[in-house]
């Protein structure tokens, strides 16, 4: 707790104390002023703090404005943005209804104050109780003893209430197995006598990117016809007991539960086993990897797909589906944005991760765990990685991403641990590779605009404090309209990621009617190419001649557009450092074999899972260079048709490949095919509806 003086004046005292015993005094205090009594947070007797160590709220018994200020000091938001609430028992009616405490503050007041603020505790049963007690050491209004013996009495009743309905939702699951599902999603997705499917979408109010996309998960599914819920916080600094959960599931009892990153044995009691669960993995969080995750016949997995993992973690082939976008038509749409000469520019980006690399690296190795004495192996990972984006665009230097972080693992002595290495790869690797990649992009578009006299803005958090590109630093922007004039506005917008051309942003973007402009990797044209190879080969075309000595089916490229296409592509690419598993020799293509790369036997992944799907052309409105940066960057600014008619076409295959109603109907076919319902039966249920595209 850093404690500042009330008048505001410079001294401050550090105080770190254990957990449960937080102590607060205004020691600095330099100007004469009275300093006030010393302020203690402590657990209430009876009550127990959550694993965690998160404080889920705290009772004031005091009447003093300062007091609840320093209250709210000593307990500030934690990192995802939850705040734990204050509750003030003002029985003396002493406190202004008016203060400014941002929303945090629950005041109860008058002779009645505490038995309201019981009563509004019960009445939020599902609802975390505050855990704690602001204690002031002048020995006046302790807390009183009523006031505790009525949350430990709740508190019984949360118990009591959980394993009623535990018990309740784990006879229903036994009466049920694989088949009564797979029978139930038969209805949900048949002909003309199909039923809507339930489906219960848990989210968290505190995750804002989480939250809207469940949002508009949830009006997608609503789209297609069926039953959705969102459960959430009902208020801002609440926190959900397993009641909240388990009521929900026990009154919708849903045919499919939803949620983001989180797989169904995360939570515990709280999502028991025994109805159909789709984690959809939107980040690659640590506990995604963990060998305690195990999934069920009744576990799915959509979205980004860390296969090894998912496969440790007992996730079958059949119920996973890679979908790495997701994107909302109704939010991102084209309607023309009213002028706003604060989002008007030439090149625009818009993140928050404005952290340097350098300064990321710094962070890593102070919050991590590894010893000062393994440092060295860090910092030679680190040059490493620098290699790998100095090659980006010009050799498969992506691929090289894994053995690194395999390396460092066994350079910390965890070799042969893919627990270890997936953590490093996810936590350091991929990380400092991702910062690398966007924030040398971005040195590149400064470079460019002050040359050429264009105009750069950043949005988002932190760029004022950046320390070559604050200069551009333009404000954070809210999801949602503000995002959606932002793109239309803009000439272009920038993107840069290691996962390479498969972003929601590009999608967002144009379905705004802006242009995105997208940093490319050789890995993003090679795999491009492979596919539109295969898919050639795989059309069934006869041979128009075999070539010796293996009799390779070959054709004629001068006879199909397809292959002109290739042809054309590959020349604009470049030399293939790897070697091609497919030849144009002499006017003639064959399929040649390469295994190495990429076996001829693997399948082909859907388009929405394709990074450059939405392109159409795969180098047009993309780049791997600084020069291809400023061609691309210059075409737009001009605000021409070739700005227009690509932004037309990328919507137009973006509504389709990742569109979020197509995402959610994929999404009730996984379950259902993986439940093993028949795919002979009519999905006509999931035509896109028309004002989706509109």
């Amino acid at each position: 707790v850093k404690a500042v003086s009330a008048s505001g004046s410079p001294g401050v005292q550090e105080v770190r104390l254990p957990c449960g015993s937080c102590r607060y005094s205004d020691m600095s205090a330099t100007d004469g002023s009275a300093i006030a009594p010393d302020i203690r947070i402590d657990t209430i007797p009876g009550m127990s703090r959550g694993a965690d160590g998160r404080v889920r709220g705290v009772v004031v018994c005091r009447s003093e404005v300062e007091v609840v200020r320093r209250v709210l000091a000593m307990v500030p938001p934690a990192s995802d943005g939850q705040a734990a609430p204050i509750y003030v028992l003002d029985r003396d009616g002493r406190l202004p209804l008016d203060s400014d405490w941002g929303g945090r503050v629950r005041l109860f007041q008058g002779s009645e104050a505490d038995a309201a603020f019981l009563a509004s505790r019960r009445s939020r049963i599902e609802c975390a109780l505050p855990e704690c007690v602001a204690t002031v050491l002048d020995g006046e209004a302790p807390l009183r003893a009523e006031i505790a013996s009525g949350l430990r009495a709740i508190a019984s009743e949360q118990s009591a209430l959980a394993v009623d309905l535990g018990r309740d939702l784990a006879g229903r699951a036994a009466r049920r197995g694989v088949d009564w599902w797979r029978d139930r999603f038969g209805l949900i997705i048949g002909g003309g006598s199909r039923r809507a499917g339930k489906v219960l979408v848990i989210t968290s109010r505190y995750s804002t990117f989480i939250r809207h996309s469940a949002e508009d998960l949830v009006a997608s599914l609503h789209r297609l016809g069926h039953e959705a819920t969102l459960l959430m916080e009902p208020q801002d600094g609440e926190t959900f007991t397993s009641i909240a959960y388990l009521r929900a599931i026990a009154s919708i009892d849903p045919d499919l539960i939803v949620q983001i990153n989180f797989p169904r044995w995360m939570m515990g009691p709280a999502v028991p086993q025994g109805w159909p669960h789709v984690c959809w993995v939107q980040d690659a969080m640590p506990h995604l990897f963990q060998a305690a995750n195990t999934a069920t016949p009744l576990d799915f997995v959509i979205g980004h797909i860390y296969r090894e993992a998912m496969l440790r973690a007992g996730y079958a082939s059949e119920r996973m589906l890679e979908h790495p976008v997701c994107v909302s038509e109704s939010k991102f749409h084209r309607a023309a944005a009213k002028p706003d000469r604060r989002l008007d520019c030439d090149v625009a980006y818009v993140s928050h991760r404005s952290e340097s690399p350098d300064a990321f690296l710094t962070r890593f190795l102070r919050e991590s765990a590894i010893p000062a004495s393994a440092h060295q192996a860090v910092h030679a990972a680190k040059q490493q990685i620098d290699s790998v984006i100095s090659r980006w665009g010009t050799a498969p230097a992506a691929n090289e991403l894994p053995g690194l972080a395999a390396s460092l693992a066994r350079s910390l002595g965890r070799a042969g641990d893919p627990k270890a290495a997936d953590v490093l790869s996810y936590r350091f690797v991929r990380p400092y590779a991702e910062q690398v990649l966007r924030h040398e992009t971005l040195e590149w578009a400064a470079e460019i605009c002050r040359t050429r006299g264009l105009t750069l803005r950043l949005f988002g958090r932190g760029w004022e404090r950046h320390e070559t590109l604050g200069e551009f630093a333009a404000g954070s922007l809210e999801h949602g309209d503000d995002l959606r004039r932002c793109y239309q506005l803009a000439a272009v917008h920038l993107h840069a990621s290691i996962e390479g051309c498969g972003h929601q942003r590009i999608a967002e973007c144009a379905m705004s009617g802006g242009m995105p402009l997208c940093r490319r990797s050789w890995t993003d044209f090679y795999f491009n190419d492979w596919v539109a190879s295969r898919e050639f080969v795989l059309a069934g075309r006869p041979a128009e001649v075999y070539l010796s000595p293996s009799r390779w089916p070959a054709h004629f490229v001068a006879n199909h557009v397809e292959l002109l296409q290739l042809v054309r592509n590959r020349d604009r690419m470049g030399p293939n450092p790897a070697g091609w598993d497919h030849a144009y020799l002499q006017g003639i293509y064959a399929q040649v074999e390469n295994s190495k790369v990429k076996p001829h036997d693997a399948p082909l992944p859907p388009r929405h899972a394709r990074s450059l799907a939405v392109f159409g052309d795969p180098l047009e409105a993309t780049f791997s260079t600084r020069e291809e940066l400023a061609d691309r960057i210059v075409k737009a600014a001009e605000r021409g048709s070739w700005r227009e008619q690509m932004s037309q076409g990328i919507a137009k295959r973006a509504a389709e490949c990742v569109g979020a109603t197509r995402f959610a109907g994929r999404m009730i076919e996984l379950v259902a095919a993986g439940l093993g319902v028949s795919a002979s039966l009519p999905m006509s249920g999931y035509a896109l509806p028309t004002e989706a595209v509109a």
